[in-house]
């Protein structure tokens, strides 16, 4: 005769080690996808639109076109893509850091454009034009001694030398 075991409590699917259950918002069977139609996007880098990729990473602007400031665990999400990815696709496009670093443009300016346009303004047109002048902005190397410099001249006037 084989000892008494009690049934295990809960059993199914979302129980057992941790290593066997599946992760929330991924399919476990094998069939469908539990996630919302925009992000069932190809994992493959040349589908992911620049234009869009600007909106979401560098702007800040949700699918219903709020703004929301994101990093890039959730715009890979939004893509359906790993963060790797994201960040393949911004050097491809000129948009990673460094290269938004040593380029003739206000990107905090345009950041705050966006999460301080009005009710009823379509966030994406008004990104339209920001894109556009980001595109055309020459890239030149920041003179970060330089920088410092101007910015420590700025905060001895309003602070006063520290000795």
């Amino acid at each position: 005769m084989k000892p008494f075991k009690p049934p295990r409590r809960g059993g199914g699917p979302r129980h057992g080690p941790p290593h066997q259950r599946p992760r929330p918002g991924r399919p476990h069977d094998g069939g469908g996808s539990s996630r919302p139609p925009s992000y069932q996007k190809s994992s493959n880098a040349a589908a992911i639109d620049p234009f869009q990729l600007f909106c979401a990473y560098h702007l800040g602007i949700t699918p219903d076109k709020r703004f929301a400031p994101a990093n890039i665990h959730d715009v890979a999400r939004r893509f359906g893509v790993d963060a790797g990815v994201i960040r393949q696709v911004l050097q491809e496009h000129g948009m990673d850091a460094e290269t938004v670093m040593n380029t003739d443009f206000d990107l905090a300016m345009a950041q705050i454009d966006i999460q301080v346009a009005p009710e009823g303004v379509d966030r994406v047109e008004l990104a339209k034009g920001i894109y556009k002048e980001f595109r055309a902005a020459p890239r030149k190397p920041r003179d970060w001694r330089r920088l410092l410099e101007e910015d420590a001249r700025e905060n001895a006037k309003i602070f006063g030398r520290r000795d």
